[in-house]
């Protein structure tokens, strides 16, 4: 699952409504992106959370 938000936004801004949609679908990997920066959030549990900026 993807989120993106505008790039005056915080890079975190849409991960919560990309969670949920990912729990609805079933989606185990979650990215939030505001344009400069990345989040991944692993559902699975199994690793850590990255940002790249």
């Amino acid at each position: 699952m993807i989120e993106a938000k505008h790039n005056f936004k915080c890079v975190g801004d849409g991960m919560q409504q990309a969670l949920d949609y990912a729990t609805t679908l079933d989606i185990p990997f979650v990215f939030s992106s505001n344009g400069n920066s990345f989040v991944l959030h692993d559902r699975t549990g199994t690793s850590l959370q990255l940002k790249i900026s």
